[in-house]
């Protein structure tokens, strides 16, 4: 396992590195161009790749061309997927675990499900585990949209975890049964529910009508998960 920031010179050592399974907080936006000789891909078949920045597709490409058979859990970074195209993840056909972080409180999904998150998402023909986290943020999406409905089917694990994902959007989709049939585990982060500012107690805690309109919808969703055998974990 290498856990380390790189750039030209350290795209080459990593080339020798042939046996390497994981590798994991590399890796820039872009790979400088070097005046003494061409970058080559390095021959690693990596099982596990995790990336602490922003990160474009032509640069994941080159670091995983040879893993393209191997990987089976990606975890990337890209606070500017809403305004960007989504990155293409359907060359690595053993990808069975995914992690995205969506910073900014921007939505998981638009109106057209083809946002730059969930476009990436819907790559990926194999996912069993997806978590979508990121900064919780103060500002609440304008254009949240439910979205477990466009999320690929064979899932069985989803985690949400500090971003805005509004439980009646999740009620919503979880009511069809034809909707992530696979699904046994939920975990969700009650902390990033949306509340009206005159709902708030000191402006930081609910107040009792408020809490309780929440603990509503938190049994709902957990009686929906039950109904389809499904387990759901809370987290603060």
């Amino acid at each position: 396992m290498l856990d380390r920031s790189f750039e030209a010179d350290g795209i080459r050592m990593l080339g020798h590195l042939r046996s390497l399974k994981t590798l994991h907080g590399v890796l820039k936006s872009h790979i400088p161009p070097s005046p003494s000789a061409p970058i080559l891909p390095p021959t690693f078949e990596l099982l596990d790749f995790q990336t602490d920045y922003e990160i474009v597709d032509d640069v994941l490409h080159f670091v995983l061309h040879h893993s393209r058979s191997s990987l089976t859990r990606l975890e990337l970074i890209n606070a500017w997927w809403p305004f960007g195209e989504a990155l293409d993840l359907s060359p690595y056909v053993a990808l069975t675990s995914l992690s995205l972080c969506a910073n900014g409180g921007w939505p998981i999904c638009y109106a057209d499900g083809n946002g730059g998150i969930m476009g990436t998402i819907k790559t990926c023909r194999n996912l069993t585990y997806l978590k979508l986290w990121g900064d919780e943020s103060d500002e609440e999406p304008e254009d949240e949209e439910p979205f477990l409905h466009h999320l690929p089917p064979t899932l069985t694990t989803l985690v949400i975890d500090e971003i805005w994902a509004p439980y009646e959007n999740l009620i919503t989709d979880l009511a069809k049964d034809t909707v992530l049939p696979a699904l046994r585990l939920l975990v969700l982060n009650n902390a990033t529910q949306p509340y009206e500012e005159d709902s708030l107690v000191d402006g930081e805690l609910p107040s009792w009508p408020t809490y309780n309109r929440l603990r509503g919808r938190m049994e709902q969703i957990e009686s929906l998960c039950k109904r389809r055998s499904a387990e759901v974990s809370w987290t603060l």
